[in-house]
């Protein structure tokens, strides 16, 4: 029987391993197995050639789906019945003086190396020592670590690695800072949501509730009572629930825009910046009109703070917001609906009687 990788959180919450190789709660593009031995043997050529995605994981809540009968099963690997090595101690944060805490750093099935900028290409060394290169700004580390990915002749002295494997951590945390969606990896957020299910849901509501907010449609008369005490006011002209909706519809369709924001984001911050970079590196300031040049970067540095700080808007949302969630509880409202089944059918057929056609 068919089969997929589940991976089941303590919280309960099921990624899936997909054809991206990496997990993920989206249903589709997830990697199939003819049988779960065929996939338990396929677990530990995973795990060597992408650590990162296994890394905070534990190897005893891994599992078979089966797809027929829709049934998880444990699955058998080799090493089980052994202790298993804790992969969080290479995650360790260290004390440093000079504040230079973001490093670049791969790790395979045994260990964790670290880049090493000395020479003419770098190296690869497994000790955290004054040799590893180190910055301040995460920002430049993530830029050089796009560099080392594409540097085809330091990953031909380590064949065994992979370059997509490359990452940015802050050694005062431990935490791995880039690529950012190794943290979505290890820590599904609420970002990880079908984009064509919120827009479908999106448009759906709005013709509902399109309906449900025509005053043309609901006119029935209220009688004006006498109360007790004065009712609380509320600047309907200002907060309503059209409005309200409206900025919902907004911000869930805002988030599907954020993988593409985000891979904006790194092209201005990797190869557009280098660009700039490596003309000022290699042209004669003599030959550079420096006042064009100026206001070009100037220009372009603008359009970069507009992504950026809808980069940071939209990452801050997707680690807050659920709008699937909340999009399918006002779809099963019945409240939201011109509709209404009475409770009782005796009422019902005398109140039918009182309303004309």
């Amino acid at each position: 029987m068919a089969v997929n990788l589940v991976y089941t959180a303590k919280s309960g919450n099921r990624t899936y391993w997909t054809a991206n190789n990496s997990f993920s709660r989206k249903d589709f593009a997830r990697r199939k197995w003819p049988e779960q031995s065929a996939l338990e043997q396929d677990i530990p050529k995973l795990m060597d050639k992408f650590p990162t995605a296994f890394r905070n994981r534990r190897r005893e809540r891994l599992a078979a789906f089966d797809l027929e009968k829709g049934t998880i099963t444990p699955l058998r690997l080799r090493g089980d019945d052994h202790p298993q090595k804790d992969s969080s101690q290479q995650i360790y944060p260290i004390s440093l003086a000079d504040n230079k805490v973001f490093a670049i750093a791969i790790d395979n099935a045994s260990c964790r190396f670290f880049y090493n900028s000395s020479g003419r290409d770098g190296s690869l060394v497994s000790t955290l020592n004054q040799t590893v290169k180190r910055w301040n700004d995460q920002r430049k580390a993530e830029v050089t670590a796009t560099n080392v990915q594409n540097n085809q002749r330091l990953w031909k002295k380590y064949p065994a690695l992979d370059p997509a494997q490359l990452t940015v951590i802050d050694l005062s945390t431990g935490l791995t800072v880039w690529p950012r969606e190794v943290n979505h990896g290890a820590n599904p957020k609420a970002a990880d949501f079908d984009t064509k299910l919120v827009q479908h849901l999106v448009m759906r509501l709005h013709t509902q509730l399109t309906e449900h907010f025509d005053p043309a449609i609901n006119n029935l008369p209220v009688s004006r009572q006498l109360r007790s005490a004065p009712l609380p006011v509320v600047d309907f002209t200002k907060y309503n629930a059209q409005k309200v909706f409206d900025a919902l519809s907004y911000l869930a369709l805002a988030l599907t825009q954020k993988e593409q924001v985000d891979h904006l984001l790194a092209q201005y911050d990797g190869d557009i910046l280098q660009d700039y970079l490596h003309t000022v590196e290699m042209v004669d300031v003599s030959q550079l009109d420096t006042e064009k040049f100026a206001e070009h970067l100037h220009q372009v540095r603008l359009k970069r703070r507009r992504v950026k700080d809808l980069a940071i808007l939209l990452g801050a949302l997707a680690d807050n917001f659920d709008p699937e969630k909340i999009l399918k509880a006002l779809w099963g409202n019945p409240s939201l609906k011109n509709q209404y089944y009475v409770r009782n059918q005796e009422v019902g057929d005398d109140l039918l009687e009182m309303i004309q056609d």
